[in-house]
């Protein structure tokens, strides 16, 4: 066992792109380096035994929680009790969404030094998009001012999708987050992330996107930023949805096979319904073309090649 835990947190519909990261997520870091574990809420106790008989088969470690661990919150609010939650043993932490593919190898971002009292994790889009001229760009800019970050941290908003910390900050991180969404949730249009920002913008180091590469990135090109070692699927449709614009049958098939090799699985995920799936075939592709114009500048590409440039790992 290790004393690193690359971590996923998950109720039933989200178990099988959960299982599907966590199992690439270990084909990809190096024997000893990590445990790979995902804390499951709210399951059925006639579901466990298998689910945790399937995860074995990918040396992936499963552990099960009622949510009442964590206050009854949403299952977004999980990844702010690993403290207590998680085994002692476990100093560093790696949180990771499910809805994530891994195509390399993590071990770099797990060995990467991390100051006492700071967090590693990756700039937002919305970073990228913080005073540019356009109305979406506008909006966002308004919108994170609203909740307080001043221009410097707004500029640097991280997405919190993935991030590391060490255990021995992990006690003040969760608290600090728990209190300000206790406080101020019904204003944080993206809860737990605009808690982490408001929090500790001043003590996040900014990491290479290509740890949590977004991925409608791919319909642009981006010449600063080449190599991809985990994709964030960040809003619907996602991967298992459907073969949809811009990841295609690549995307979506490791999925499809997951069930067919396990078709208990088919259970633990919510497919779309067919007439949406027609509509975000329509809609995916018009999105390339919309989105372009805001996506794909040259100011965009600039702070790309900066982040980058600078990026901790």
């Amino acid at each position: 066992m290790s004393d690193c835990c690359f971590c996923y947190t998950t109720d039933k519909y989200y178990f099988l792109p959960t299982l599907l990261s966590a199992a690439q997520a270990r084909q990809h870091i190096s024997k000893g380096k990590a445990d790979v574990l995902i804390l499951g809420f709210d399951f059925q106790n006639q579901d466990k035994a298998f689910l945790q008989q399937i995860a074995t088969k990918y040396n992936v470690l499963v552990q099960f929680y009622d949510r009442r661990e964590i206050k009854n919150l949403p299952i977004y609010m999980a990844r702010h009790f690993l403290d207590t939650i998680l085994d002692k043993r476990y100093i560093n932490i790696i949180h990771i969404d499910g809805d994530t593919q891994i195509y390399a190898n993590i071990d770099p971002l797990i060995e990467a030094p991390l100051a006492s009292g700071s967090i590693l994790a990756a700039p937002d889009p919305m970073a990228l998009l913080f005073g540019e001229p356009d109305r979406l760009s506008k909006k966002t800019t308004a919108y994170l001012r609203s909740i307080g970050l001043s221009s410097g941290i707004a500029a640097r908003y991280i997405n919190s999708g993935v991030f590391r910390v060490a255990r021995s900050d992990l006690k003040a991180i969760d608290q600090e987050i728990q209190n300000l969404c206790g406080k101020n949730l019904a204003q944080y249009k993206f809860t737990e992330q605009d808690a982490m920002n408001v929090a500790f913008g001043d003590h996040i180091s900014l990491i290479s996107m290509k740890w949590n590469y977004p991925a409608f990135f791919a319909n642009f090109v981006y010449n600063g930023l080449k190599d991809v070692h985990i994709k964030h699927f960040m809003s619907n449709p996602r991967p298992w949805h459907g073969p949809f614009i811009p990841w295609g049958k690549a995307g979506y098939s490791p999925y499809t096979d997951m069930i067919s090799a396990h078709p208990q699985l088919k259970d633990f995920y919510r497919p779309m319904p067919r007439r949406t799936v027609v509509r975000y075939m329509v809609q995916q592709r018009a999105k390339k073309f919309l989105d372009s114009r805001i996506w794909q500048t040259e100011a965009i590409a600039n702070k790309i090649v900066e982040f980058e440039k600078h990026a901790a790992v």
